[in-house]
């Protein structure tokens, strides 16, 4: 069993540079903006408001890092360090202030530490673009593991959930049963016991 000990913000970065040299596991989120990443750390960390949501896309625009601290059975909680990178692909935002998100995003992968796994968060109702499959191939050639996490699965009916995660995970050449779906009622103990499973942690 896997129990979320405790959940607090480190600080923000704009330099990928600056990510603290640890040997500890770095969980990182990546996707669209308005995807849902901060639901999805708050549900996660099992915190309302670790991550701050907001209705207003590309809102985050550095790199947050938070402190999670897990119990594994009867283990002594160990410490992750989650990673809220900022969204992409939001167009009502000036070019150069895009391009700009862009490349801290790209430089993050870039300079990943080896112990880090990326999570690419795709919204449920679509299926992946060029972005999401950059970052993927881009990760892949760092030798980081990724992880595609499928968000508001409950925006979706029942009968059409298989179906569309079928048509994603196509998209990413994957299989179905390589995803993670989330949604409302998503558990955290769901999350970090995939996580142990495929010893991401």
């Amino acid at each position: 069993m896997i129990t979320v000990v405790s959940a607090e913000f480190l600080k923000g970065l704009t330099d990928p540079r600056e990510l603290p040299d640890e040997t500890i596991s770095q969980i990182a989120f990546v996707g669209r903006s308005n995807v849902g990443k901060s639901s999805l750390i708050n549900c996660v960390t099992n915190r309302k408001a670790l991550a701050r949501v907001s209705s207003t896309p590309g809102r985050t625009q550095e790199i947050n890092l938070f402190e999670v601290k897990l119990k594994i059975d009867n283990q002594k909680p160990r410490p992750v360090v989650v990673i809220d990178l900022p969204g992409f692909g939001f167009a009502k935002i000036a070019h150069t202030e895009r391009d700009k998100l862009q490349r801290l995003i790209y430089t993050y992968v870039q300079q990943a530490r080896e112990n880090s796994l990326l999570c690419i968060l795709n919204d449920c109702r679509r299926e992946p673009e060029e972005e999401e499959l950059e970052l993927r191939r881009l990760a892949y050639e760092r030798g980081l593991r990724t992880l595609i996490v499928l968000t508001k699965a409950d925006k979706l009916k029942r009968s059409e959930i298989a179906k569309q995660v079928t048509k994603v995970a196509a998209g990413y050449g994957l299989e179905p049963q390589d995803l993670i779906i989330s949604g409302h009622g998503y558990q955290a103990s769901e999350f970090w016991s995939y996580l142990l499973q495929v010893e991401a942690l």
